[in-house]
């Protein structure tokens, strides 16, 4: 008797790969699997390890990403400054345009990412100015989180650089160093 039981449990995961599927779509448009054929099925194949097609990747959180993310919004970008755009300014503030569309949500807030640290803003303005940044390049994201500080929409992480407006030199006589 346990020889039998034995013989019998090794031959059923064998023959689990060699069944036959059927598949066929009825009259409502519902696709329908079975071990029996019915008329219109046509015969599919049980996928095994060998032949099942690797899971995809999971998915890289939002914040990993440097691209934009619009969420439900179907515009949020950065328009000003521009990407990689050089600004020659006295102050070292950096004024910052958005298109955003709709309008931000309820229960939505705007935050400014500047060197990979977070600025809350005050307002829900599509314009704002970051005080503080220094003269020199920088990296620059807008995001908008929700009231549980989800992370909900952002713009594509793009750099801009902010150089000191210089103050005209003395004009040099040739030859003279002082």
């Amino acid at each position: 008797m346990t020889i039998r039981a034995l013989l019998f449990l090794a031959l059923v995961p064998g023959t689990a790969l060699h069944a036959e599927i059927y598949r066929w779509v009825d009259a409502d448009g519902q696709v329908h699997f079975s071990d029996r054929r019915m008329q219109g099925a046509e015969r599919t194949g049980i996928p095994t390890a060998a032949t099942r097609a690797p899971n995809p990747p999971a998915a890289t959180p939002p914040e990993a990403d440097e691209a934009a993310f619009l969420g439900p919004y179907t515009a949020f970008e950065i328009v000003a400054p521009g990407a990689n755009e050089t600004l020659t300014q006295d102050k070292s503030d950096l004024a910052v345009s958005l298109i955003l569309d709709p309008p931000l949500l309820e229960g939505h807030r705007v935050e400014a990412v500047l060197n990979g640290v977070a600025v809350p803003l005050a307002n829900a303005a599509t314009q704002f100015r970051l005080s503080g940044a220094s003269f020199g390049s920088h990296r620059l994201q807008v995001q908008i989180r929700d009231a549980d500080g989800d992370l909900i929409a952002r713009t594509a992480l793009q750099s801009v650089h902010l150089r000191q407006t210089q103050a005209p030199q003395e004009p040099q006589e040739p030859g003279l160093l002082r």
